[in-house]
């Protein structure tokens, strides 16, 4: 009998008695009882002739063989399973890193392992809405455009995945208009909303020069699209004009609908809160809540104001309003989290300034220069200075507008009298 026989059959004993392993031990054995079963097959007659010499073993010998073969067939399963365990595992060691990555504003250096992780694993939907995410910073809307097609494709539920997609669709559209020309016989209100849009996505980029253009354009376009003067009033209040920023809100206090009125009560009372008006602002932000009792903006704008004013039991019931009616509002979370540290609550504003950040990193908008400097502040009033001031550069890397500084310096003011930040907020001064 030759060893290699001898082995055969050994082998095909210790299969029989396989307990299975990790996947790398399922793949290993995989590719050994490959070999065992070749063999098997070259020596299966000289196995028969064996077990008939000895005839009580007959049965027993050769039902182990069967027990073996349907190991191997068991193992070979197993494998398959084990390889494709081992693939999602890459993909989604792939994804994690895309998303520190991105974290860190590196939105290449992420595209190239969050694509990896698709190419590996096609049926992960969270991949798709990151890359998504990543192109739209990066401003390639076809591809934001296929990216979330394919995380609804692959069963993704997201609540404002299906509205930011038919944006996109919209952007889309209006960027394969070439020129002017092209947008005749166009509805002229289509339009408008459309370079609306457009200017919403410029603006959330940090791009406001540009984002004020397209709204100036919707304008033009369609002067009763009152939305465009709302946009158009903020984008002047953020660089600092409160005057153009006024006049733009007052023009949209025509509207005969309430909620775009309730908007231009909202930018009012913002302007008001800016130039240190607290009493005005309070009223304007009460008359946006009268006709539009669930727009959780003005209640986030009256808790504001009336932290500003040093009335913090009342900052705290307009925060918790507006959070009744939007409870992922990161930025209002942020602002509850002020609050409470200043009344005294600091296990709260601990908590709430924690949540705030990281429901900042997983909001749609999350490369937004508003999303990092929200977790800038947040991670400051936590205590991490270092990290905190790391976000907020990461966001005036986007944008520098001076009411957008000023707004900033005015919540770490507030922070700063429970927790040691001057430093941070006289470099901030030095910007303006």
């Amino acid at each position: 009998m030759s060893e290699e026989y001898k082995t055969t059959v050994w082998a095909l004993q210790q299969v029989a008695n396989w307990k299975g392993g990790t996947p790398e031990e399922i793949i290993t054995a995989s590719e050994k009882v490959r070999q065992v079963l070749s063999q098997f097959l070259n020596f299966e007659g000289q196995i028969r002739v064996s077990l008939l010499r000895n005839k009580g073993a007959l049965r027993k010998g050769w039902r182990g063989i069967e027990q073996a073969i349907r190991q191997i067939e068991e193992i070979e399963e197993q494998c398959k399973s084990a390889k494709e365990m081992m693939v999602k595992e890459r993909a989604e060691g792939m994804q994690l890193v895309a998303e520190s990555l991105s974290k860190l504003g590196q939105t290449d250096k992420a595209l190239v392992f969050i694509e990896r992780s698709i190419n590996l694993d096609p049926s992960n939907p969270k991949s798709y809405m990151l890359a998504g995410k990543l192109y739209f910073r990066k401003g390639d809307v076809q591809k934001v455009v296929q990216s979330y097609e394919g995380a609804l494709d692959k069963g993704l539920s997201f609540p404002h995945l299906v509205n930011e997609l038919e944006k996109m669709r919209d952007l889309l559209t209006l960027t394969k208009l070439e020129s002017g020309k092209k947008f005749i016989g166009r509805d002229s209100r289509s339009l408008a909303r459309l370079l609306t849009i457009n200017g919403n996505i410029l603006a959330m980029q940090g791009l406001l020069d540009q984002a004020t253009n397209r709204y100036q354009q919707a304008l033009l376009v369609c002067p009763e699209y009152l939305q465009a003067n709302i946009k158009l009033g903020h984008i002047y209040r953020q660089f600092g004009n409160l005057i153009l920023a006024r006049e733009q809100f007052d023009l949209a206090l025509s509207a005969s609908v309430r909620y775009i009125r309730a908007l231009a009560y909202d930018g009012l009372g913002a302007v008001e809160r800016q130039e240190k008006n607290y009493s005005s602002a309070i009223a304007l932000y009460q008359q946006s809540l009268e006709l539009s009792p669930s727009y959780s903006n003005a209640f986030n704008g009256l808790g504001k104001t009336y932290c500003l004013q040093g009335d913090y039991s009342s900052a705290i019931k307009a925060f918790e309003s507006a959070l009744s009616i939007k409870d992922d509002a990161y930025w209002v979370v942020n602002n509850l989290a002020i609050a409470q540290l200043l009344i005294g609550e600091k296990s709260s504003a601990k908590d709430n300034f924690k949540k705030a950040a990281e429901l900042s990193k997983k909001s749609f908008y999350s490369a937004s220069y508003l999303s990092y400097m929200n977790v800038g502040i947040a991670l400051i009033g936590e205590g991490e200075l270092d990290e905190g001031v790391l976000a907020i550069r990461q966001a005036l890397s986007r944008c520098k507008a001076q009411g957008l500084l000023q707004e900033l310096i005015s919540d770490l003011e507030l922070i700063a009298h429970e927790i040691q930040i001057q430093r941070i907020i006289d470099e901030l001064r030095a910007l303006i």
